[in-house]
């Protein structure tokens, strides 16, 4: 009878474990590593829609970037805003559009993107190149 009740445990947990192991993917085009690390460093929602990008719109986002008055918040919700560029348009189309940026605004792009690669891992071997 112990036996069966130990089993039922034991199997139960394994279940909820497998469970919480897992990372459904956030968005098409983002990897559950991109996601967590989105989450994890940039206060972004799992479950969020995955904004589409024009070449004007994500020019617009990068000089955003260069703004003097980014500080606080306003910087943190920047840097979200560019990781999540970032991750979903992809490096390619990324690093075209940061490399028609102004030196200043490479610099805080890069600033406000690079624990992509130095924290989390991820590799954007153009957008790096770029910087």
């Amino acid at each position: 009878m112990y036996s069966r009740v130990l089993e039922a445990v034991v199997l139960g947990s394994q279940v909820m474990l497998a469970a919480c192991g897992t990372y459904s993917a956030a968005a098409p085009g983002i990897s559950p590593d991109e996601a967590r690390a989105l989450v994890a460093g940039y206060y972004w929602q799992p479950r969020a829609q995955p904004s589409s990008y024009t070449p004007e719109h994500l020019d617009a986002l990068l000089r955003r970037s260069g703004d003097p008055a980014l500080d606080g918040e306003y910087a943190e919700a920047q840097a979200s805003r560019l990781a999540v560029a970032l991750v979903s348009v992809g490096d390619k189309k990324f690093a075209e559009a940061l490399s028609r940026q102004s030196t200043e605004v490479k610099r805080m792009v890069g600033l406000f993107i690079s624990p992509l690669w130095t924290r989390y891992g991820l590799h954007y071997p153009r957008t790096q190149a770029v910087l």
